[in-house]
């Protein structure tokens, strides 16, 4: 029983420790240029603290009851804001009083005026990117990394669920067009198909089946996922194969023996498809069964 309640205790202290860590540290400080992922990224240390109300709901008023306890906890988010700000520009971010309001002024100062420029660079550079010398992975995880900045800074505006469906749909039949028009031209036939689909399938599974399509081509050209030749694989299991077929062969003649000349490995109707006979260092071919071989001397010949 006493165990019991010491893991009880143990396991709250932990629990206590996790939703209310006294610092919170994400890959990047906040400067200038970054505010887009920071914010992403903060956002979600926040949340997966449980505190990510403090950023998004409106303060309670000084006469909740609750107050006290709400400030305290909001007083901890600030300061893991605080630490997660470059320090050329955290001073600027000292006066504000509540997580919320100093969520609005990074908002305010870094967001807004910013992101519609960057939106038409980003914009731009999609919808012109082509793959020229990257392999199929490369040129659509660039894609891929333009369109998440894109998003980043351009969230869904619809608020109906049935809208925002929509405009997804939209969003992902423009970017199924910008990843085909970038393409090389040899997988036209392929895209052709994937454009006259019906429905149109996402951008995921458009990349999916070209690079299922380019795959194949390379093993079918001989270059193999590997960096192996198809072709020199075949022919090592092909040689295995031979040598393999020929020890056995070796293997079932060891445990022959003629009755005519006393040898092994051959049997008397064989003899007369003997090749080459080695006799007194002269070779001569034998047209017929061979002579029993005599023990004496080198220059043994036959009789």
């Amino acid at each position: 029983m006493e165990q019991m309640i010491q893991m009880f205790q143990k396991l709250n202290k932990l629990n206590n420790q996790t939703e209310n860590p006294t610092s919170v540290k994400i890959s990047e400080k906040l400067i200038y240029h970054n505010y887009t992922k920071w914010c992403k990224l903060m956002h979600v240390a926040i949340g997966g603290r449980g505190r990510l109300s403090h950023i998004t709901v409106v303060p309670p008023p000084p006469s909740d009851p609750n107050y006290v306890q709400w400030e305290q906890r909001d007083a901890m988010v600030i300061s893991w804001i605080i630490e997660n700000i470059d320090g050329e520009i955290v001073n600027q971010f000292l006066d504000y009083t509540t997580a919320q309001s100093l969520w609005l002024g990074f908002e305010r100062l870094l967001g807004y005026g910013r992101d519609e420029l960057q939106i038409f660079d980003l914009s731009s550079k999609a919808a012109t990117m082509k793959q020229g010398n990257d392999t199929i992975e490369t040129y659509y995880g660039k894609l891929n990394m333009l369109w998440k900045d894109i998003d980043r800074r351009m969230p869904n505006p619809m608020t109906c669920s049935q809208d925002i469906t929509e405009f997804n749909r939209y969003i992902q039949r423009q970017r199924l067009y910008q990843f085909l028009n970038g393409i090389h031209d040899n997988i036209d036939k392929e895209r052709r198909e994937i454009l006259n689909s019906v429905p149109l399938p996402m951008v995921e599974i458009a990349y999916a089946t070209i690079k299922r399509e380019i795959t194949r081509r390379r093993i079918m050209n001989g270059l193999s996922s590997l960096g192996t030749n198809p072709s020199d694989i075949g022919s090592g299991l092909a040689t295995r194969n031979k040598a393999f077929q020929k020890s056995r062969e070796e293997d079932d003649r060891s445990k022959l023996r003629c009755t005519h000349c006393g040898g092994s490995r051959h049997i008397r109707k064989d003899a007369s498809r003997l090749w080459d006979t080695l006799s007194g260092g002269t070779i001569y071919r034998n047209s017929g069964p061979p002579p029993r071989h005599r023990q004496a001397g080198p220059a043994a010949r036959p009789t």
